[in-house]
């Protein structure tokens, strides 16, 4: 089919589609970058996490005759999430 001879309409037809199918790219590479972030964030607050428990469960020794209640690093962990959503920052 020639120039001529095409409807008016389907230029901006193959121009609608590329932007379609370009925002469709556009929202695959987004989602694809949030997933790459969770998996960077999610072993670093694994790592934090067991930071936190390894400096509870050592306290004890460095503090001397001072006791560390059991459930220290978990009220501590569960205050920094409290914390978070307080803020407005958590889901």
């Amino acid at each position: 089919m020639t120039a001529a001879r095409r409807p008016a309409g389907s230029q901006s037809f193959l121009l609608g589609s590329r932007r379609t199918r370009l925002s469709f790219q556009r929202t695959r590479m987004s989602a694809d970058r949030t997933l790459m972030s969770i998996a960077r964030t999610a072993p670093s607050l694994i790592g934090f996490g067991f930071t936190i428990f390894h400096f509870f469960r050592s306290l004890p020794e460095s503090a001397g005759a001072q006791v560390v209640p059991a459930g220290a690093a978990r009220d501590f962990g569960a205050t920094l999430v409290a914390h978070r959503r307080a803020d407005g920052h958590g889901p």
